[in-house]
């Protein structure tokens, strides 16, 4: 039967992600040799995914099934059981490869101690064990269809960075252009290297943005509350478009209040966001694609891009203030 289909094609598709992590983590596989994860690691992931494959997958099916055969907003009590059971041994799962000490990305983050992600450690474990955790706990007041959507864009995230991820470790391996790399010094190499890097990083994390505004852009309607907070007000000038005596339209300018609100500061932080990562993509991209070919001295060439990153960061800015009433 169809419900039959979707339970099966649910399962199939954890088991399969679970028997393709467990190639990839193998041992002398892709993630030692090309990932750099070290071998204690990448045992640790075998070990969970072991667990996953014998324990979480048997149980997805049956919450696949009570899913497809009932409606997911009214949520059968089983149902609700099985989803919370998995939520608390993903969690544990979680625990056990995302501890900050002896986790699966110790070994990858430790060789870069002054990087984001490894400064970052302990928020990558709290947000991994607390996102099951807090999946469970609305099941359990009632808010099943809610946690069940959440999960499924939450998991679509994870691939998303996951595959980011990945791309840019396999991309530092090799710069592009190779033969332009070399044919110049060793520090023109470096320089140009470095661009690379700087560009790789800058579209992925643009890419990513992306991929979780796609996946979270129609949840967005459940935070229109936000425009219900009001921080604080501005004086905007609006532009009206009347009718005289003479039946002609005629645009006034008038200048009116606007509330700025919770949901208005939220877009400003997004677009500074932004506007950092294009600051950094744009002229690494620049730098690639056309300083590189240039006769140009490091000098030059550093102030070019310099000037061309702030211009960058300055529109940006301009921009996200703008959204909160400040303007020039």
């Amino acid at each position: 039967s169809l419900v039959m289909a979707q339970a099966l094609n649910v399962t199939a598709a954890a088991w399969f992600v679970a028997a393709a992590l467990s190639g990839v983590f193998r041992r002398h596989g892709i993630a030692e040799g090309l990932l750099g994860f070290g071998e204690a690691s990448t045992k640790v992931v075998r070990r969970q995914l072991s667990v996953f494959q014998s324990m979480l997958v048997p149980l997805v099916f049956p919450v696949a099934w009570l899913s497809a055969a009932h409606d997911p907003r009214s949520g059968a009590v089983l149902e609700r059981v099985l989803f919370i059971t998995i939520q608390l041994m993903l969690a544990y799962l979680l625990h056990r490869l995302l501890r900050p000490s002896s986790g699966v990305l110790s070994n990858v983050l430790g060789r870069l101690p002054t990087s984001w992600p490894s400064r970052l450690r302990p928020i990558w474990y709290l947000t991994g064990v607390g996102f099951p955790i807090m999946l469970a706990v609305l099941t359990v007041l009632g808010y099943y269809y809610t946690a069940w959507q959440l999960l499924q864009r939450g998991l679509f995230t994870v691939a998303v960075v996951a595959v980011a991820g990945t791309l840019y470790v396999v991309g530092k391996r090799r710069p592009a252009r190779p033969g332009v790399v070399r044919r110049r010094t060793e520090s023109s190499a470096n320089r140009f290297e470095g661009s690379w890097h700087s560009l790789l990083g800058g579209v992925l994390s643009l890419a990513v943005l992306g991929a979780m505004w796609l996946a979270w852009s129609d949840t967005f309607s459940a935070l229109q509350i936000l425009d219900r907070v009001e921080l604080w007000t501005t004086t905007a000038t609006v532009t009206h478009t009347t009718t005289n005596t003479d039946g002609e339209a005629v645009q006034q300018s008038v200048p009116e209040t606007v509330p700025i609100t919770l949901a208005d500061l939220g877009v400003c932080v997004t677009l500074i966001v932004v506007a950092f990562f294009a600051g950094r993509t744009l002229p690494a991209l620049l730098d690639v694609a056309v300083i590189s070919r240039l006769p140009v001295d490091h000098g030059a060439r550093h102030a070019v891009l310099i000037i061309c990153r702030y211009l960058v960061v300055l529109c940006g800015a301009v921009v996200a203030l703008r959204s909160i009433g400040v303007s020039w």
